[in-house]
């Protein structure tokens, strides 16, 4: 006798055992309450991924912006534009009263310009370190810092020319 044929003939006693349905439909209703959360763990994990997507797309283009060339602190906001504006305008002002003076050589006038001259390679630094590593208070600090020393200087420029004005004038007197 072959297999099949002996399977096939007692077919009948071999499927006595019943499915359990409570068992399935249980199985089933599972199945179904898993679907929305699954749904819902997916939508949550989609969500979060769009947001990250946009946090480094803003922070990317923050930082694109903030690399773009900046040649004075007006670039940077607002207020700092201001300020800056108000530093060179009285910078500007003290400059032309200092040129505007006779020329009296003094001994201090050259180093005075030299300390000029180092402040605007600080500035420029500053300047290029913003532009290197994007925003930073104390850089911003420390380029209008460099206004009100310049500032200062130049008022020592302009004093430093009225002593030595004052002393050619009172030399002046003693030698008649």
């Amino acid at each position: 006798m072959n297999i099949e044929n002996y399977i096939n003939q007692q077919k009948k006693s071999f499927d006595d055992q019943e499915p359990n349905t409570e068992y399935l439909w249980l199985g089933i209703s599972r199945r179904m309450e898993r679907k929305p959360l699954l749904r819902l763990h997916t939508l949550k994990s989609i969500a979060a991924v769009l947001v990250l997507f946009v946090a480094v797309g803003v922070f990317v283009r923050h930082e694109l912006m903030m690399q773009k060339q900046i040649t004075s602190l007006s670039q940077i906001n607002q207020e700092l534009a201001e300020r800056e504006q108000q530093y060179k305008n009285q910078v500007e002002e003290k400059w032309a009263q200092f040129t505007s003076l006779p020329d009296y050589e003094s001994p201090m006038e050259v180093l005075l310009i030299e300390e000029l001259n180092q402040l605007d390679i600080l500035y420029q630094n500053g300047l290029k370190d913003i532009y290197e590593t994007g925003y930073n208070e104390r850089a911003v600090f420390l380029l209008l810092d460099t206004y009100e020393k310049r500032l200062r200087i130049i008022e020592k420029l302009i004093y430093e020319k009225q002593k030595q004005k004052n002393y050619e004038n009172k030399n002046q007197k003693y030698d008649l």
